[in-house]
């Protein structure tokens, strides 16, 4: 767990971090072509087989005009068997119950990519801008999988 930002700092507002046993902390390797969040952690529930990513990122609205650059928190949530290579998506009763456990509420599941494995919750970090949501929700087309479970936006 990162207590300091990238200068040695400490954190002001860090991401969410489980409230209940079972979550093991676990090395991030985040994709060097991809923008660094400001801070990310993950967490892995053997027992349940799910991964969390929690971060902090700046978001850039569509409409930088009338909102500017704001921080949000995110977390992705997929399934991963023990010692399985690679994730596998999981139900949204499923995600919903590893976001109580890291107290995460007030977000809003917004996923971009047919056929994605993580389902994707985001929330600004200030409660100023709760409630405001994605223009892409509004404007993108909805896509459905698994059965009406699993929505993405593209």
């Amino acid at each position: 767990m990162k207590d300091v930002d990238d200068f040695g700092l400490p954190l002001i507002v860090k991401p969410f971090r489980p409230l209940t046993g079972g979550w093991e902390p676990v090395e991030v390797a985040w994709p060097r072509d991809r923008r660094q969040p400001y801070v990310i952690e993950k967490y892995y529930n053997r027992g349940q087989e799910l991964q969390v990513i929690t971060a902090i990122e700046m978001v850039e609205p569509d409409d930088l005009v009338v909102r500017p650059r704001r921080a949000e928190f995110h977390v992705s949530v997929s399934g991963l068997k023990w010692m399985a290579p690679a994730p596998y998506r999981v139900s949204d009763s499923r995600a919903r119950w590893a976001m109580k456990q890291f107290g995460y509420a007030g977000y809003t599941e917004d996923n971009h990519v047919p056929g994605g494995i993580a389902r994707n919750y985001w929330r600004p970090v200030d409660d100023h801008f709760q409630g405001e949501v994605c223009k892409c929700l509004e404007r993108e087309p909805t896509m459905r999988e698994m059965k009406g479970d699993y929505v993405w936006r593209g």
